[in-house]
């Protein structure tokens, strides 16, 4: 959201931007706890440390770009990460990632960190060859280095990124890439990635990432691969590519003659052009689009945005690495299709996973049939079981209960789990039952859906 508010060629509406930006700051404040760290849903006395690495980074960016910052919530923020990155007892590779990572914020923010620095080379020597010269760690320090005015130590430790970033034999294949998303957040080959790629265009644009550098960007989106955490580390990386292109250029048009029709037929688009951002309005009916480059020899990327509804309901389930299900049963216990007004039901979702235990991260959406309200739902966002009427199976982390459904943030493992609420009828008629579906927010692999149980009707009392 940054990103986009702070690209004038997307054409954004900056007041309601500039809202948003706000709400979320609105949030993030709440979830800070009296140390400065962060909680990934509420906040709570042990802080994540990836998350409050992660905020910090968040509210550098949006204080650099002028937006509010509460100078207070800042100040808590830095003073936790001084602890984090100073932290002896935190030396597995994955927690020298979350140091490296406050360091780097801190001297974003101007503050000296030396010792801290110090502390992690060490930490990595200790570790040995467990740790490759192109581990995000390095790239992150050597972005410190070079804040600190360590540009001999900064370039030291960049050049190896650089250069693995920019070996075609080391970007992974489509099948690697699927797996890459399996660890923690800071254990993400994608999101690190994005990362890298950030902190070389940024700090150290006399590098100049080559068009084989960039496929770790936009290979992953290319495959659906990408999620939030990668899409917005490379949005950053994007920004600033953009920054230091020229002369970019393209030629668009779309198909005016029917398919099957040899040759095609193609009419010119008019393009609008802002800056690096060029975009056309093409016809639904239309077959193909052909992009095409005039005087710019590097890569250009495009995004083809549709919105809207799906028109009809999943024919049939899906189940990729997931099984979701919904049912509404009345008081007896019985399958619902027809109440009365005012009746109350409970509806459940049933959350499994079918190929690996512990699944973390995962979303799941339960969306109610018009002419239902859930009973009690007296807060537009829940804590850990929410403020409904619920029983629960599921290892849930959050509940964010909503006028006309329900997102449960959980984990699911391989025995089924429920999770039950009441809802009530409060509008007469015939209301399509909604599928349920689950998701996993960082592997995009990792997804279910379930159809529509059909159809049920609400009478009046009499």
């Amino acid at each position: 959201l940054l990103v986009r508010a702070s690209v004038q060629d997307l054409g954004l509406d900056k007041a309601a931007t500039d809202v948003q930006l706000q709400q979320i700051l609105s949030t993030l404040a709440s979830r800070q706890n009296l140390q400065g760290g962060y909680g990934l849903w509420a906040a709570t006395p042990e802080a994540d440390s990836f998350v409050s690495g992660y905020v910090g980074l968040f509210l550098i960016e949006a204080d650099a770009r002028g937006v509010p910052v509460n100078p207070a919530m800042l100040e808590r923020s830095l003073n936790y990460l001084i602890m984090l990155a100073d932290s002896d007892s935190a030396n597995a590779l994955n927690e020298l990632r979350e140091r490296a990572l406050a360091v780097y914020v801190l001297s974003r923010a101007g503050k000296v960190s030396t010792s801290s620095i110090a502390k992690i080379e060490t930490a990595l020597v200790q570790l040995g060859d467990a740790v490759p010269d192109y581990e995000i760690t390095h790239a992150l320090l050597a972005a410190s280095y070079r804040l600190l005015k360590q540009d001999k130590l900064a370039e030291k430790r960049i050049v190896p990124v650089a250069r693995w970033l920019a070996d075609l034999a080391a970007i992974p294949s489509a099948t690697a890439l699927e797996g890459l998303e399996d660890g923690g957040l800071m254990e993400s080959g994608i999101s690190t990635d994005a990362l890298a790629s950030f902190l070389v265009l940024k700090h150290f644009p006399a590098l100049r990432l080559s068009d084989v550098g960039m496929q770790r960007l936009y290979r992953p989106i290319e495959l659906q691969l990408n999620n939030t955490l990668s899409s917005a580390l490379g949005l950053l990386a994007l920004e600033q590519l953009g920054a230091q292109a020229t002369n970019v250029s393209i030629e668009m048009s779309q198909q005016t003659s029917a398919p099957g029709i040899s040759p095609a037929l193609f009419a010119p688009l008019v393009l609008t052009k802002s800056g690096v951002i060029q975009s056309a309005e093409f016809a639904e009916s239309a077959p193909a689009l052909r992009i095409s480059q005039a005087g710019y020899a590097g890569p250009v990327w495009f995004s083809l945005n549709e919105s809207g509804f799906d028109k009809a309901s999943a024919a049939a389930p899906i189940a990729q690495g997931l099984e979701v299900a919904r049912e509404l049963r009345d008081a007896s216990g019985a399958i619902a299709t027809k109440v009365k007004l005012g009746d109350e039901l409970t509806s459940c979702v049933s959350l499994r996973a079918l190929e690996k235990d512990g699944l973390r991260n995962i979303a799941v959406l339960d969306l109610l049939p018009g002419g239902f309200e859930i009973v009690n739902a007296n807060s537009p966002s829940a804590s850990p079981g929410g403020s409904i009427s619920s029983s629960n199976e599921i290892a849930l982390d959050y509940a964010d209960v909503r006028e006309d459904r329900i997102v449960l943030y959980a984990s699911a493992s391989k025995s089924i789990q429920r999770f039950c609420y009441a809802i009530k009828a409060s509008n007469t008629g015939r209301y399509v039952i909604p599928g349920a579906s689950a998701a996993s927010m960082y592997l995009r692999k990792i997804r279910a859906q379930s159809v529509s149980a059909g159809t049920i009707e609400v009478v009046g009392p009499n």
